[in-house]
């Protein structure tokens, strides 16, 4: 059909059936939005492995999986370190990469709350955005009615040069003697290697390539080294990147630098973009299983993974314009509009011979 059809549930399962039973584990795939239920999210994945497939992925491929991964390398996990209680605690927040006055509003009453208190808000962002530097906050009468102070300090680096910016913020605050000595020999890994590369950085060429000023990044390191609880915030500014990884494992090596993990009131925190999305990849919507949760699907539901290596979602994309997948099931969300090339996502989209979307809404 080429125009949109109501069908009755029993005329839909069926048509599904149709497909899905000509159709081969290979050249299929299973994608789960953050918005799923972690419930919805776990029987998804389980019927995709005891068909036969291990292409099962969801939406932080396209958002944090940099993070994810970042996190890891760095930490040994790929989650926040913070809750929502620290962020009451902190006494300053450095956001990065991220528009919240936008996508994330609930955490501009956090932020606007911070500044009431006396705390500190670095922002940066090579845009300038109007909503991070005043905002006004619905459910607070006096935000609502005079607005809100954001951004202490507001730094906007060439696109794509906040690495360089991170690691001279590190590489000055050693200088300064600003480091944390004591955590970093206690708690990390490779710190004489650590030492020398800050000690070794050309500060003012990583300044040229971040298209920022010397006194721009002063500022910025008078804030860290005055913070006795920084909590260090991002989103998909810094993860949309081909160096995305190396942007979040600066980020940490910087709040590891000032001992900022660990303790109530500081840390890293990712911001995610749908409630659940952490959810879902712990319960299993990943293309590949962490050992145990593989071991405990065998033993209780007598599930066996399968063993074919799976594919991430950009991958599944990939494959689809290729003509390689012939039968989806995408669980909320938007894969089309996630796709920064909407014209080649469309193509790669329509060569599905069939795709089951289950959504409470048209999308």
């Amino acid at each position: 059909e080429t125009h949109f059809q109501v069908l009755s549930w029993h005329d839909a399962l069926q048509t599904l059936l149709q497909y899905w039973k000509r159709a081969q584990p290979a050249r299929s795939f299973f994608y789960v939005s953050g918005r799923s239920s972690m419930e919805a999210a776990f029987l998804v994945q389980l019927l995709a492995r005891q068909w036969g497939t291990n292409n099962v992925n969801n939406c932080s491929y396209y958002c944090h999986q940099a993070s994810g991964v970042g996190l890891t390398q760095s930490l040994g996990s790929g989650t926040s370190t913070v809750t929502l209680g620290d962020l009451q605690k902190t006494d300053l927040v450095v956001l990065v990469g991220a528009n919240p006055a936008s996508n994330h509003p609930r955490l501009m009453t956090v932020l606007a709350r911070l500044r009431r208190r006396g705390g500190k808000v670095v922002v940066i962002n090579p845009l300038q955005e109007i909503g991070l530097q005043r905002f006004s906050v619905p459910s607070d009468i006096r935000s609502l009615l005079f607005g809100s102070e954001i951004a202490n300090l507001y730094l906007q680096p060439h696109c794509g040069g906040d690495l360089a910016l991170l690691k001279a913020a590190a590489a000055r605050l050693w200088q300064q003697g600003k480091a944390d000595v004591e955590f970093l020999q206690r708690y990390c890994n490779h710190f004489a290697e650590f030492k020398r590369d800050l000690e070794e950085a050309d500060v003012a060429g990583l300044l040229e390539k971040a298209g920022i000023a010397s006194a721009e990044l002063d500022a910025f390191c008078e804030c860290l080294a005055a913070s006795q609880r920084t909590v260090f915030a991002w989103a998909m500014g810094i993860t949309h990147q081909q160096h995305g990884v190396q942007n979040v494992r600066a980020l940490a090596n910087l709040a590891l630098l000032r001992g900022m993990v660990g303790k109530p009131g500081a840390g890293l925190l990712p911001i995610r973009g749908h409630s659940n999305v952490q959810g879902v990849g712990t319960v299993g919507v990943v293309p590949k299983l962490k050992p145990k949760m593989a071991e405990a699907l065998l033993e209780h539901l007598n599930v066996k993974v399968p063993d074919t290596p799976g594919l991430d979602t950009f991958s599944c994309m990939e494959a689809a314009a290729r003509g390689e997948i012939d039968f989806a099931v995408l669980v909320g969300g938007n894969l089309y509009a996630a796709n920064p090339d909407l014209k080649w996502a469309a193509a790669a989209l329509g060569q599905i011979e069939f795709t089951a979307f289950l959504s409470t809404t048209l999308n």
